[in-house]
């Protein structure tokens, strides 16, 4: 996605969201839930949602978080690879920080489709 102001943070509407992100309210939607402990403490955690899309399945994550005293360790990666299904033809997150847009690129690699 490319916006006028690239460091400024993404501003998007609920309406915005809806219509161009997330699958129609036909579509069956199936919701993942991944939390990460350390020492019995909440460490990080990660909600996705999984849909068809024209034939394919999409992998989208909606949030991702981890502890600012757990960074930097890998727990991102972990948490967003446990996610992976090798059914799974397309990976999105829903954000613009660049160690979550890094931790999804690593976790989900990248695989040229000239059909996208």
């Amino acid at each position: 996605m490319w916006w006028e102001s690239p460091l400024s943070p993404v501003k998007l509407s609920a309406r915005r969201l809806r219509q161009q992100y997330l699958p129609s309210a036909t579509d069956t939607i199936v919701s993942y839930y991944v939390m990460v402990t350390v020492d019995g403490y909440l460490a990080g955690n990660t909600f996705a949602c999984r849909w068809k899309c024209d034939g394919m399945t999409v992998c989208w994550v909606t949030q991702l978080v981890v502890d600012k005293d757990y960074r930097d360790i890998g727990l991102a990666s972990g948490l967003l690879r446990s996610l992976r299904k090798t059914t799974d033809d397309i990976y999105g997150i829903m954000s613009s920080h660049p160690a979550a847009c890094l931790a999804a690129a690593k976790s989900f690699g990248s695989k040229y489709n000239p059909n996208l």
